[in-house]
């Protein structure tokens, strides 16, 4: 009730500034919180996007259909090992080394070795456990070898890690969102010719490393002349590296239990039943992850501007908290699909894969939470405050082990998602046990008031400054 009194409220001032100059008053806040440099970055990752979502719902659906679910389950599983790894390649030190580039412009070059060294060994981390993994984990030869090709993709990420975090520090977010885009429509037209050919399954699975290695050179060809000769001239600043290694340990376990978090459901169905029901689960889930990817293109557009306020809790609270009740709001209108999921399934994938509503149907309660815990991972981060996430990871992990080997005999993978829902959800009580988290606790709680975007920094700042950050 108090809720429907607050939207009411925040309609009467909408109307009354309306009459004032409204649109005016928005166009000049927009372009006083960087607001320009915000929508640059939305166009192109808006692109990218679009390219991934269109993709997955034409080529990406003729390849499912072409496999079918058996050999899109092996798909699934193959490159599910190799998923678990990309957080940690993904890491190196990048969020740290952005935000030092960004407040001490005169030491970048110093930022940008450092980086470019802890690349090389999380890197070459990643390409010898895949391989072991795969040695000790994966029964079928083929898969083995396929594997170790396209383990090769981790190397490639030497070069082209640094260059993104050159890209980000110079304030070119677009850059990295145009070699996205680039690798995607690689990616696409790779799959395209492959179906034409009537290529068999191997075939598809080395897509990842082909689009590894036109994103690397689009990376060197976006960057200024002599980049990565550059690097390796600066002299090397071993006590920033060992800060930054000191700095990304907690992140980089993280990233690695939550590598492994993220994909074991995968692996559990695998074991406990077969290749075609990691086929079902895989189109179930995957669905989910292209709608997720709405909340997380405004999420990466407005880090660096949130970088940039972190100085002032006047601005960064606010911002913060617009941030989480935007994300929120964006994956819980995805809800509508509900309903529709047999329908959805049956027009794009045909009757084999049907099974695969019900996944989905569970997964879009999933969305919202992400959504919310994508940007709490980002606060935790920037705030330095590593042993929370750190520990929701081992949390997580544990109890998302404990419940598929309890609901998958009884439930198959419907069981396999719920589980996934439970674990992923754990974070949200966090704000009960830890004192320090009361003001993201907060800010979940506002989140659920979409009026809150409307409201001014000053009176979001006023609820939450009471509140140890």
């Amino acid at each position: 009730m108090i809720l429907t009194f607050q939207m009411i409220n925040e309609i009467k001032k909408l109307l009354k500034y309306t009459n004032k100059g409204f649109l005016k008053k928005i166009t000049l806040y927009f372009r006083k919180e960087g607001g320009i440099q915000i929508l640059k970055n939305l166009k192109w990752g808006f692109i990218n996007k679009a390219i991934f979502i269109l993709g997955g719902f034409t080529i990406g659906v003729w390849v499912t259909r072409y496999l079918g679910p058996e050999k899109v389950g092996i798909m699934s599983y193959t490159l599910v090992l190799i998923k678990i790894f990309v957080p940690i390649q993904n890491l190196s030190g990048e969020t740290f080394c952005v935000k030092d580039s960004i407040h001490k412009p005169k030491q970048r070059k110093k930022i940008l070795k450092a980086c470019f060294i802890i690349n090389i060994f999380t890197s070459l981390f990643c390409f010898i456990s895949l391989n072991l993994l795969s040695f000790f984990v994966v029964e079928e030869t083929w898969i083995q070898w396929i594997l170790a090709l396209i383990s090769l993709k981790f190397p490639l990420a030497i070069i082209k890690q640094p260059l993104k975090i050159s890209y980000l520090s110079e304030k070119r977010e677009e850059i990295p969102f145009k070699i996205k885009t680039i690798g995607q429509i690689s990616d696409r037209i790779f799959s395209l010719i492959l179906l034409l050919k009537k290529a068999s399954l191997q075939f598809f699975l080395f897509g990842q490393l082909i689009r590894e290695i036109i994103e690397t050179i689009a990376s060197i060809c976006f960057s200024k002349k002599q980049a990565i000769i550059s690097l390796w001239k600066e002299k090397t600043d071993w006590l920033l590296i060992k800060k930054y290694l000191l700095l990304s340990s907690p992140p980089f376990l993280t990233a690695l239990i939550m590598g492994f978090n993220n994909q074991i459901d995968k692996l559990m169905v695998k074991n406990m039943i077969d290749f075609a029901s990691v086929g079902f689960y895989e189109k179930g889930s995957h669905l989910t992850l292209l709608l997720l990817f709405f909340p997380e293109l405004i999420r990466q557009s407005t880090s660096p501007n949130l970088f940039k306020s972190q100085k002032n809790p006047e601005n960064y609270l606010p911002k913060m908290q617009k941030l989480y009740t935007s994300c929120f709001w964006f994956g819980l209108s995805f809800l509508t699909l509900f309903p529709f999921s047999h329908f959805i399934f049956k027009t794009l994938y045909g009757e084999a894969f049907l099974p695969s509503a019900t996944v989905f149907q569970i997964s879009l309660f999933l969305l919202p939470i992400r959504s919310v815990k994508r940007i709490w991972n980002s606060w935790k981060i920037n705030e330095l405050r590593l042993k929370e996430d750190f520990l929701f990871g081992i949390t997580s992990l544990i109890t998302n082990l404990l419940l598929n080997l309890l609901l998958i005999p009884s439930f198959g993978i419907e069981g396999a998602m719920f589980a996934t829902l439970i674990s992923q959800s754990l974070f949200l009580f966090f704000p009960i046990i830890f004192k320090k988290e009361r003001i993201t606790g907060k800010m979940f709680i506002m989140a659920l008031n979409p009026f809150n975007l409307l409201k001014s920094n000053k009176e979001l700042f006023a609820h939450l400054k009471k509140y140890k950050y």
